[in-house]
C-alpha cells in the first residue's frame, strides 16, 4: 500500500499544499510560473544585485559572493542526496483523492 512509504506528516503536507490547486486560477498561474522559472529568477536577481552594488561596497559584495556560493553548494548537496537516497514523490505514488 502506498501509505506505508509516507509518514502522516508527508500526507498532511501534501494535502495542505495541493488542496489549493485548481481552485484559484491566478494562484495556480503564479505558482506554476515560479515552479518553472525559480532558478532563472534567482540568477537574474543575483546579477542585478551584483551590478547595482557600488564597486567600493566590498562588505556587501563579499556577502553576495558568499550567498552565491552557499546557493550553489545547497543545490549540489540537494542533487547529490537525490541520487543517493531515492524517495518517490507523493503525487506519483498516492492515488488521486487519497
Amino acid at each position: 500500500m502506498a501509505h506505508l512509504t509516507f509518514s502522516h506528516f508527508d500526507i498532511q503536507t501534501y494535502h495542505a499544499i495541493n488542496g489549493l490547486a485548481g481552485h484559484h486560477p491566478l494562484l495556480d498561474a503564479v505558482l506554476m510560473f515560479f515552479a518553472k522559472y525559480a532558478l532563472e529568477i534567482y540568477v537574474v536577481l543575483y546579477l542585478v544585485a551584483w551590478f547595482t552594488l557600488p564597486k567600493m561596497d566590498t562588505r556587501h559584495r563579499h556577502a553576495l559572493i558568499v550567498v552565491g556560493f552557499a546557493g550553489m553548494l545547497a543545490l549540489f548537496v540537494n542533487v547529490a542526496i537525490s541520487h543517493i537516497w531515492f524517495r518517490p514523490r507523493p503525487y506519483v505514488v498516492l492515488r488521486k483523492g487519497t
